[in-house]
């Protein structure tokens, strides 16, 4: 067997992580709303052709979390109780729970693995972003039902 030599990119890629990633400061909701904006806020001044988009950056950051959207815009707490089924894995969105409605009141379809799931208990996409979380809403997040 030849040794191959690799590309730059690849080799680059394929060098070894440093030992330990820097600690990073933790902060709490507000001084990371603060720091976020301070830093769209800087990008807004460089591009203000682009504020539009700029804005909704923000939201992008935070809603692409489950955890950070409901944490920060549901006003949630995490959840300490993970679901019988998805065992605390973010399983995805779904559409065709039992008992879900569309905006105009029609009654979606309900799915039958989802129906499954929820006879297997799982109860994780009652949370208020509607994402099958991976945990069951219970008295700490706060949306126990």
């Amino acid at each position: 067997m030849t040794d191959i030599p690799l590309s730059p990119r690849v080799t680059a890629i394929a060098l070894p992580l440093s030992p330990a990633p820097p600690q990073l400061p933790l902060y709490s909701p507000a001084e990371y709303c603060a720091r976020l904006d301070t830093g769209l806020d800087f990008i807004k001044k460089r591009y203000p052709e682009d504020v539009a988009a700029i804005d909704r950056v923000r939201y992008l950051l935070i809603g692409k979390s489950c955890l950070l959207d409901r944490l920060m815009y549901c006003g949630e707490a995490p959840s300490q109780t993970p679901c019988p089924v998805h065992q605390g894995a973010w399983s995805g969105i779904h559409l065709g729970w039992p008992g879900q409605q569309w905006s105009d009141g029609r009654t979606v379809e309900v799915s039958q693995h989802l129906a499954e799931w929820v006879e297997a208990g799982c109860r994780c996409y009652r949370h208020r972003c509607g994402c099958t979380t991976g945990w069951q809403p219970d008295e700490h997040c706060g949306c126990a039902r």
